[in-house]
């Protein structure tokens, strides 16, 4: 199965259709995370691709695939890039150093629930004052995961839930094939918003209603052996980092304790 090539066909044909609709803001690639070698940008630390990203995805024990609202390109939606490349290290240090840039909650946040969904398993449980942040921004470097935002199109440092459904009924039949074709173990929903998860009822409804709830933030597609995690956009205003992490990582640690058919075969 080439991942990475369906992945690219599908981007193709997407961002033909939102140009063939007139819209004129960028049209912001994603998909499975670049593993090459790190390169400076002219402003940050990013990944080039290594033509091995299909063949990490398809060997790795735990496909995680983040799925997100949208692309901040700031207040006049001008900035955007292939989010494949991100790479999290601060753009004031070497790469060698494993700075985290720590200046944004989502870096944090993605770096250390990524960390803590791998090295957890059913008899250990990472607590938030154990994690390494240099170890865990090495694995954000080299772990073979995935992140989609529903929303393409760029938008700015907020997106409203009208916004972002719109986005997703719009061109709802391009993002089930994009997210379905990864074919995910674990998705992290970063779309709770008053207790309404937009992108969680819509990754359930592609999977035909097969996920129900568990407990607190799991819920599990049994028939697929497929977890998906409830949670807040990960750039959330002046909600703590360790409140996030411990809201993504403390459900999937009570979930595989009480479910160990889910990693058994990993």
């Amino acid at each position: 199965m080439d991942y990475v090539k369906k992945n690219e066909d599908i981007l193709h044909r997407w961002e033909q259709e939102y140009i063939k609709r007139g819209h004129n803001v960028s049209f912001t690639p994603d998909g499975i995370m670049y593993r090459g070698k790190e390169y400076r940008d002219g402003a940050n630390w990013v990944h080039l691709e290594s033509g091995r990203e299909n063949e990490l995805w398809a060997k790795v024990p735990l496909r995680i695939l983040f799925l997100t609202k949208d692309q901040n390109g700031g207040d006049d939606h001008s900035n955007w890039w292939d989010l494949r490349g991100d790479s999290y290290h601060h753009p004031d240090s070497d790469f060698e150093e494993y700075r985290l840039y720590k200046q944004y909650a989502f870096n944090t946040n993605i770096v250390n629930i990524l960390y803590g969904l791998v090295k957890t398993i059913p008899n250990m449980m990472i607590n938030f004052e154990d994690i390494n942040v240099q170890e865990a921004l090495k694995l954000a470097d080299s772990y073979p995961y995935a992140r989609i935002n529903c929303k393409k199109e760029t938008g700015g440092s907020d997106c409203k839930d009208e916004v972002l459904s719109k986005a997703i009924d719009d061109y709802r039949d391009f993002l089930q094939e994009q997210i379905c074709n990864l074919d995910a173990d674990i998705f992290v929903c970063c779309g709770n918003h008053n207790d309404n998860n937009i992108i969680l009822n819509n990754l359930n409804e592609f999977y035909c209603g097969k996920f129900k709830w568990i407990d607190y933030a799991t819920w599990y597609n049994e028939e697929e052996n497929k977890l998906a995690i409830d949670l807040y956009h990960l750039s959330r205003p002046y909600y703590a980092r360790k409140t996030m992490y411990e809201d993504a990582i403390i459900p999937y640690h009570n979930f595989i304790q009480k479910h160990p058919e889910f990693v058994k075969h990993r």
